[in-house]
């Protein structure tokens, strides 16, 4: 499986949540990882424009991603642009440069504070590619100002959107999303 994280960090996260975001991805590719090496890591940054920080060429143990994502620090950006991200994960992470393994399931999973900022393209279009190269979109709110109906939207289907009341509860329910993800199905996460 190649498994895509997309970080918002935008200045619409706190300190504090920005620190627990890291948490919970950490702890995500703890839950997930493999021995073998058969799940592939990227992971991204985004505000006004998306960072590759990792692709799935670079093949990091669990200490080195962890590092990468220790690493990662808050933008000096207000905009939040989701689209620019999506559009950035099919260019720098599920194309053959970004290292995308064919027959492998693949999942991006996203982490906002918020809605894309105004003037951003629309998440149909912005999402299109990805949807052609059947990639599976995980929306998380991070805390419980993010809008439901937008998560749904951003999520491949509804049933892959989540919000947590706040971001401190977004590893109280890992085990079920590594469950669900490693057998393709995400069920109830927060």
């Amino acid at each position: 499986m190649d498994v895509g994280i997309a970080i918002d960090n935008s200045k619409g996260v706190s300190n504090s949540d920005f620190q627990e975001v890291k948490n919970f991805a950490k702890q995500l590719v703890y839950e997930i990882a493999d021995a073998e090496n058969n799940i592939h890591f990227g992971l991204m940054t985004f505000s006004s424009q998306p960072k590759t920080q990792v692709n799935f060429r670079r093949i990091l143990s669990q200490s080195q991603m962890n590092t990468a994502i220790d690493k990662l620090v808050l933008g000096r950006d207000n905009q939040r642009r989701i689209d620019r991200v999506l559009r950035g994960a099919k260019k720098d992470l599920f194309s053959l440069e970004g290292g995308v393994r064919q027959g492998h399931p693949r999942r991006l999973i996203i982490l906002t504070s918020d809605e894309s900022s105004p003037g951003s393209e629309p998440i149909e279009e912005a999402a299109k590619d990805l949807n052609d190269l059947e990639v599976t979109r995980v929306a998380i709110g991070i805390n419980r100002n993010v809008d439901l109906n937008y998560l749904r939207r951003l999520a491949s289907e509804n049933r892959f959107a989540y919000r947590a009341n706040q971001a401190s509860d977004l590893i109280s329910n890992l085990d079920n999303l590594r469950r669900n993800l490693c057998e393709g199905r995400i069920e109830k996460l927060i």
